[in-house]
């Protein structure tokens, strides 16, 4: 197995879970989606990748890959035309 293909099980694990007692990102995909006013999330960059790829609608496969720079805030916004980003340094 590639180091690609493991860092894919990995995070589609993160999506899913894996069975009873296993997080999954789903319950907090659904979440953020309800909502109507912004929303800040704080966490690991790796569920801030897979966040991200769900709301940007990137490819599983390229979840690894997804730059998530630290001291960086990263606005998504839902609209029309797809999604827009903006990204604001807070510290250089």
């Amino acid at each position: 197995m590639t180091q690609l293909t493991r860092n894919a099980v990995i995070y589609e694990l993160l999506f899913c879970g894996t069975g009873v007692g296993t997080p999954s990102l789903e319950p907090v995909i659904i979440e953020l989606e309800r909502q109507r006013a912004p929303v800040v999330v704080i966490s690991h960059q790796a569920v801030l990748r897979a966040l991200y790829s769900y709301f940007a609608d990137r490819p599983l496969k390229e979840i690894p890959h997804i730059e998530v720079p630290l001291h960086t805030i990263i606005e998504i916004q839902m609209g029309v035309t797809g999604v827009q980003e903006k990204r604001y340094k807070l510290m250089d």
